[in-house]
C-alpha cells in the first residue's frame, strides 16, 4: 500500500521522469536486425522482393503493417520510423494506465505503467523496428475495450468498437492475431457454459469473433500459411523439438523478457514456472487474461520461443506476478512479509533498471554500432559505406543470406537472389576465396579485376571484398 500510495501522489513526477529518460535514449539509428531489413525492403518496393529471395531468407507471406509504416515516413530505417516506433510505445503506456484504470484502481494502474515503461525489452523495442510493439498496441486496445465492456462502462458499440479496431490493427502486423482470437472464443466459450447472465450476448460475441477470423482468413495470406504450419507443427514434431522448445521458453524467452536481461538456468527455471502459474492464475481475475496468457504459452511451446515475442503480453505477466505476491506475502507475519516484498520488488524493478541504463548507455555511446551487440553489425556498416563509394546506384549485388539484408539496405543496393539478368551491373561481396566466388556465382558469371575495397571484420577476423562480375567469355557467355 505504501508503494502504491507513494507512486499515486508522485504520478506526474514519475511519467515525466519516464519521458525524459526515452528521449535520452532516442538517436536515430537503425538497430539493425534481418527481420527489420525485410520489412524496409518491402517498403522500398511496393511489389515486394521476388520469390528467390523469400526463398533465400526462409519467410512466406508478410503482413503489410510495418512495411507501410516505414514507408510513409521515407522508406528507410531513421529519424522518422525512430519517433513512430515512440509514439507507438507512447500509446501502449497510455492504454496500458487507462485498462488498469478500468480494471482495479489508479494507483494500481501507475504501478503498471510504470513497470511497463521500465522494462528493459519495453525500451529495447521501442527502439528497434520489429512488429511486436505495434502488434501490442492493437492487443491493449483490444483487452481496453474488454475492460469496458465487462465493466459496462460506457455503449456496448464504443467498447465493441475499440476491440474490432484492436484486431484490424494486430492483423496489419502479425499473424499471431489468430492465436489471440482463438483465446477470445475460447474465454467466451466457458463464460457462456460457466454463467447464465448475459448468455446472448456471450454467444453473440463469439459469432463476432467467428466471422472477424473468417474475414482475416480470407483477405491475408499470412495468417493463412501461420495457421497451416501450426497444425502441421504440431503433427510432425519430435519428442526432443519439444523439449527445446520448453527449456528455451524457460531458460530464456520468459525470464529474460520479465528481468530485461539473462538469467542463470538454475534461477531461471524456478522465475519461468513462477511466471507461468501467475499468468494462468489471472483467470481468478479477468478470464479472457489467463486463457490468453495459456493460449500464447502453447504458441511458443510449439514454435521456438524468444522475449520479444512475449512483449504483447508482458503487461498481464507484471500484474500477474504482483497479484501472486500481495497474496503469498499478505499472509506472511512481519518482517518476512516486507524482506520478501522488498526482494521481490528489487528483483523486478532493479533488473530492468540496470537494462534500461545499459540501452540508454548504448543508445548514446559514439560509436553505436561498435556497441550494439557487441559490434556485431560494425563490419556490415564499414562494407556498406564501400558499396556506396565505390558502385553506381543502380549495382546488383551477389551477396551470403546471412548479411544480404542488411547490407542491401545499409547500401541502398539490389541485393539479388538467383539468375542475374544480362544487363545488371553486378558485384561480388564476400570472402577472397574461389570456392566462395563458385558457390554463390552462375557458370555465366566471373569475378573479375582486383578487389574494389576489402574490410575485415574486427568481431570475427573474416574479410570481405568487393569485386565487379562480368560475363564469362571463354564460356562462350556474350
Amino acid at each position: 500500500m505504501t508503494l502504491l500510495w507513494w507512486l499515486d501522489r508522485w504520478r506526474v513526477a514519475v511519467f515525466v521522469v519516464l519521458g525524459v529518460v526515452y528521449a535520452c535514449g532516442m538517436n536515430g539509428r537503425w538497430r539493425i536486425t534481418s527481420d527489420s531489413a525485410w520489412y524496409v525492403l518491402l517498403a522500398r518496393d511496393g511489389g515486394g522482393p521476388g520469390e528467390a529471395m523469400r526463398s533465400a531468407v526462409g519467410v512466406g507471406a508478410t503482413p503489410p503493417g510495418l512495411s507501410w509504416l516505414i514507408a510513409a515516413t521515407g522508406g528507410e530505417a531513421g529519424w522518422g520510423t525512430a519517433l513512430v516506433m515512440l509514439a507507438i510505445a507512447a500509446g501502449v503506456l497510455v492504454i496500458t494506465y487507462r485498462m488498469f484504470v478500468e480494471h482495479a484502481d489508479r494507483p494500481t494502474a501507475v504501478l503498471m505503467t510504470t513497470v511497463l515503461g521500465l522494462s528493459g525489452l519495453f525500451m529495447e523495442m521501442t527502439y528497434g523496428l520489429l512488429t511486436e510493439l505495434p502488434f501490442m498496441l492493437g492487443l491493449v486496445l483490444l483487452l481496453w475495450g474488454h475492460e469496458r465492456r465487462m465493466n459496462r462502462r460506457g455503449s456496448l458499440g464504443l467498447a465493441l468498437g475499440m476491440m474490432l479496431l484492436g484486431v484490424a490493427w494486430m492483423a496489419m502486423f502479425r499473424s499471431v492475431v489468430a492465436v489471440v482470437i482463438g483465446a477470445y472464443v475460447l474465454a467466451e466459450v466457458i463464460h457462456v457454459i460457466g454463467r447464465r447472465d448475459q448468455r446472448r450476448l456471450g454467444l453473440a460475441l463469439i459469432g463476432l469473433a467467428g466471422a472477424s477470423a473468417v474475414v482475416l482468413w480470407s483477405v491475408s495470406s499470412a495468417i493463412r500459411d501461420d495457421v497451416v504450419i501450426f497444425f502441421n507443427v504440431l503433427t510432425i514434431k519430435p519428442p526432443e523439438a519439444w523439449i527445446l522448445s520448453v527449456r528455451m521458453l524457460a531458460t530464456e524467452a520468459l525470464p529474460e523478457a520479465i528481468f530485461g536481461q539473462d538469467v542463470p538456468p538454475s534461477l531461471a527455471w524456478p522465475a519461468s514456472a513462477l511466471i507461468v502459474l501467475a499468468g494462468l492464475l489471472l483467470v481468478r481475475t479477468r478470464l479472457l487474461w489467463g486463457v490468453l496468457f495459456g493460449v500464447f504459452v502453447l504458441q511458443w511451446v510449439v514454435f521456438l520461443s524468444d522475449p520479444r515475442y512475449v512483449l504483447p503480453i508482458l503487461p498481464l505477466a507484471f500484474f500477474g506476478l504482483w497479484r501472486c505476491g500481495v497474496g503469498v506475502l499478505g499472509k506472511w507475519p512481519e518482517p518476512w512479509r516486507g524482506i520478501g516484498f522488498g526482494l521481490g520488488v528489487l528483483a523486478v524493478f532493479g533488473a530492468n533498471v540496470v537494462a534500461v541504463v545499459n540501452v540508454v548507455g548504448e543508445q548514446r555511446s559514439g560509436d553505436f554500432y561498435a556497441e550494439y551487440r557487441s559490434g556485431k553489425f560494425a563490419g556490415v556498416v564499414a562494407l556498406a559505406e564501400v558499396i556506396r563509394e565505390q558502385t553506381p546506384d543502380d549495382a546488383v549485388l551477389v551477396v551470403v543470406p546471412n548479411i544480404g539484408l542488411e547490407l542491401a539496405v545499409l547500401s541502398g543496393r539490389v541485393w539479388i537472389v538467383g539468375e542475374a539478368p544480362p544487363e545488371a551491373l553486378l558485384f561480388l561481396v564476400g570472402p577472397p576465396s574461389v570456392a566462395f566466388e563458385q558457390s554463390w556465382l552462375s557458370p555465366k558469371w566471373d569475378a573479375a579485376g582486383e578487389p574494389l575495397g576489402s574490410v575485415v571484420d574486427e568481431r570475427s577476423g573474416e574479410t570481405w571484398e568487393l569485386r565487379r562480375v562480368e560475363p564469362r567469355r571463354e564460356a562462350g557467355y556474350d
